[in-house]
């Protein structure tokens, strides 16, 4: 038996055999503390695998953002008259092409109309009876506005404008009855067509499935009106036609709208 146990010493020393354990296999038993609890295994820094999470994006879908679409459009007037059905319908032919090549034809769909601004022009000028010597009001506006930028491109009667110096005030003072008439004039003309306009809106909504807010017409939108120097003339006068016509003078005899939608 000694000499067998002593071949077999004989035999690991020749194949150098390693008693220590293998490097892959943990032994909880080395752990200090509650035995309960698992065993950390630490890892090299340069070993662990890195998680990868999707780099944030400032990029949002068309649907989880707020498309906001301006749209003014401006329509003339004739003399005296608060009557114009060509402008609701007009601009909302615009409002309509507007929102179908921002939102494409949808359905079932959900938009807000903000900021509904009108205004109403009339020219400065009131006679009233052919005996008023004074038919020239003070105006209110500017006659420099932009149709392109819409209600803030307007500005107030002051020094700067076009043909601020030529007639005296003391001349407008004169005729201050016309003046009221005048401004209550321009006042219906924008008041009008607010309404015809909020209910084309609703209409259009309505046919379209589309839905928009509950008190829609109660909602409080801007009404400004006003006279607009038109050199102490209506717009139907043969000068301020021609001055029109070459572009030297803006009508003073319109509604201009703005919107955003």
């Amino acid at each position: 038996m000694k000499n067998l146990f002593e071949e077999l010493q004989r035999i690991k020393s020749l194949m150098v055999y390693d008693s220590t354990p293998n490097i892959n296999e943990v032994s909880t038993s080395s752990v200090q503390g509650d035995s309960s609890k698992p065993a950390e295994t630490k890892t090299n820094d340069s070993n662990k695998s890195t998680e990868t999470k999707p780099e944030p994006t400032s990029d949002l879908k068309k649907t989880d953002k707020k498309d906001c679409v301006y749209i003014t459009n401006t329509e003339r007037y004739n003399t005296e008259s608060d009557v114009n059905t060509e402008v609701p319908e007009k601009f909302f032919q615009r409002f309509k092409q507007k929102v179908e090549e921002q939102f494409g034809l949808f359905e079932d769909g959900q938009f807000t109309v903000e900021d509904i601004n009108v205004f109403g022009g009339a020219s400065n000028y009131w006679k009233g009876s052919n005996s008023n010597k004074f038919p020239a009001v003070e105006p209110k506006y500017c006659n420099e506005y932009d149709v392109n930028v819409g209600i803030k491109s307007l500005k107030p009667w002051g020094s700067g404008c076009k043909g601020f110096d030529k007639t005296p005030k003391a001349t407008y003072d004169k005729n201050v009855t016309g003046k009221k008439k005048n401004e209550d004039l321009a006042k219906r003309r924008a008041q009008k067509v607010l309404v015809e306009l909020t209910n084309k809106i609703v209409a259009y909504a309505q046919q379209n499935n589309i839905k928009v807010t509950d008190n829609f017409k109660q909602e409080v939108k801007s009404v400004e009106s006003g006279s607009i120097y038109s050199t102490d003339k209506t717009d139907t006068h043969s000068s301020v036609m021609a001055a029109i016509k070459s572009g030297e003078l803006n009508a003073g005899q319109f509604v201009m709208i703005d919107a955003i939608l």
